[in-house]
């Protein structure tokens, strides 16, 4: 239970960091490591951003083929 406990402190400790409190103890070394997973979680915001804007391109431009099909049928009713 001890080492959940620590593991737990030091795991909200990381977490203050990462928000950008508490930091004016740390080192440059320890600096640097919070700079780059932020730039890693910004890199993978970024890139699951982009995967979604072209998920939705493809399905408005399926949503488009679709209308004009069903208008395109329509016509072909009257």
């Amino acid at each position: 239970i001890d080492r959940i406990k620590k593991e737990n402190d030091s795991m909200q400790i990381e977490l203050r960091h990462l928000k950008g409190e508490d930091i004016t103890s740390l080192h440059y070394k320890e600096l640097m490591a919070i700079e780059k997973a932020l730039e890693n979680g910004l890199a993978s915001n970024r890139e699951k951003q982009s995967e979604i804007f072209r998920m939705m391109k493809k399905n408005e431009k399926m949503l488009e083929e679709e209308f004009k099909q069903l208008t395109l049928q329509l016509h072909k009713q009257e």
